[in-house]
């Protein structure tokens, strides 16, 4: 009988259909599948209800560092948006370590609607042992309510750099001086500065024999002239147009100083404005003339340093009373000048009349033809008298 049952399940076995038995088993494993997925989220959403409101998370990027090395502790704080952050302290207690940077970061929005805040300090310490760096309490506002939640405690440990080493603690003697190669680099460079030193002395005494062999360049020309001419660039230049005023009364009174200067025989462009009036009137200057001099100078000092803008048309008028005023000893020069060839002739016709001796009209002539000089030579001798007419010239 059992060999008969044995026959029967055998040949019920045979009779199972292989489709069917691929549909169950399919169907078992989708089963399976979704079952494993509806747990999994069951399981986010279990963790998202246990969600923290706020989060700290606290680390070092070295846990065992040595004497001096900068320890970078990071602090990152992580919340709702519901909730209302008060910034970490700047001046938190970092136990034993020195704070010797910080960076308190912003916030950044991030995935389920929440923030994060990431501060970092760097640490420092000069001294061994372990060490913790103490909580830091992170306060904030909560539906209304101030709560506050403290950071995790962190310890580190600070080694000596003495412990790797392989010499002691121990004080040794001095060591030996260490020999270097002698270089040579001193003696190129003082071959050097020599050589130019010398190349620059050389250059100097050649330009200054030069000038000397030269002769300075003297003007021989009547000093009005040369004003003159001055004036006539000056005019040309348009310095009023471009409304270069300081530059314009510059050459202005340059021309007037320089000119004043050859006919008095001083330097009259190294004297202040009220010596060279000083010297004006000790020439006996008629006071029309002394006052054209001193307005002048005056509204030209102003321009010049005081920047004082000259109203409209006053360049104008102070360069035409520069060139009255040269225009008028021009013609007391001239007139002094003329004066002096008369009181010559009248000497040559005084000695032809009384028969002076030969020698003697010889004596004579030479006194005479000095005063015919330069204008420069003349102006040396510019007499006190300064205010000479020309009407005496014409009664001469």
């Amino acid at each position: 009988m059992y060999m008969v049952m044995a026959q029967n399940k055998k040949s019920n076995q045979k009779r199972v259909n292989p489709f069917l038995a691929t549909l169950v088993y399919a169907l078992f494993v989708l089963v399976s599948y979704m079952g494993a997925n509806v747990s999994a989220q069951n399981k986010e959403a279990d963790n998202s209800l246990t969600l923290s409101p706020i989060e700290i998370e606290t680390g070092v990027d070295i846990a065992e560092a040595h004497i001096g090395d900068l320890i970078t502790y990071t602090l990152t704080i992580t919340y709702d948006t519901s909730i209302k952050l008060f910034p970490p302290p700047i001046g938190a207690n970092m136990g034993a370590f020195d704070v010797k940077n910080y960076d308190i970061g912003e916030p950044e929005d991030i995935d389920g609607g929440r923030r994060r805040l990431t501060s970092w300090f760097r640490l420092s310490t000069f001294t061994t042992g372990e060490y913790v760096i103490p909580p830091i309490l992170i306060e904030y506002t909560e539906n209304g309510i101030e709560k506050a939640i403290s950071s995790d405690i962190i310890s580190i440990k600070i080694k000596s750099l003495l412990d790797e080493n392989s010499d002691s603690a121990e004080i040794k003697p001095l060591r030996g001086p260490i020999s270097y190669p002698i270089s040579r680099m001193w003696l190129y460079f003082t071959i050097a500065g020599i050589t130019a030193a010398l190349a620059v002395a050389a250059y100097f005494y050649l330009k200054r024999k030069r000038l000397l062999e030269e002769g300075e360049f003297v003007d021989l020309r009547p000093p009005w002239e040369i004003a003159y001419e001055r004036l006539a660039h000056l005019e040309n230049s348009n310095y009023v147009s471009r409304e270069e005023f300081k530059t314009f009364y510059i050459e202005l009174t340059e021309t007037m100083r320089e000119f004043l200067g050859k006919i008095f025989g001083e330097p009259t462009l190294d004297l202040t404005t009220e010596e060279l009036l000083s010297l004006v009137q000790e020439r006996s200057t008629p006071e029309e003339w002394d006052a054209k001099i001193s307005t002048t100078l005056h509204q030209a000092d102003l321009v010049k340093f005081a920047r004082v803008v000259p109203a409209e048309g006053r360049p104008a008028l102070d360069f035409a009373a520069t060139h009255e005023i040269i225009t008028y000893f021009k013609g007391a020069i001239e007139a002094r000048q003329r004066q002096e060839e008369l009181k010559r002739q009248a000497v040559l016709r005084a000695s032809s009349e009384s028969n002076e001796t030969e020698n003697d009209s010889h004596e004579i002539i030479p006194e005479a033809d000095s005063s015919q000089d330069s204008s420069e030579d003349v102006s040396r001798e510019f007499p006190k008298d300064v205010s000479t007419d020309t009407s005496r010239e014409d009664r001469s």
